[in-house]
């Protein structure tokens, strides 16, 4: 991840410049913490820096990912997250 990957098979409605991040979040997704009653709570953000370090993310473009996934986690936790 170096650089930005391409996605030449991407949904219409998955912008290009956010499929990294999409990725990013898919490899999370483990990551998910849960409450007692078994609603998400939200991601293990230290996972986040062990999956950045894994895939060669440049550290100057972490911020900005990170920014971006903090946005995808906020709607599925709106939408009631998955196990």
């Amino acid at each position: 991840m170096g650089e930005v990957p391409q996605c030449d098979d991407c949904p219409a409605n998955l912008w290009q410049a956010n499929f990294e991040a999409v990725e990013i979040y898919g490899k999370l997704a483990t990551q998910m913490k849960y409450a007692a009653d078994g609603s998400p709570t939200g991601l293990d953000y230290g996972a986040m820096g062990f999956i950045f370090e894994l895939y060669d993310v440049e550290k100057e473009r972490r911020k900005q990912l990170f920014d971006k996934v903090l946005i995808i986690e906020k709607e599925v936790l709106a939408t009631g997250g998955s196990k």
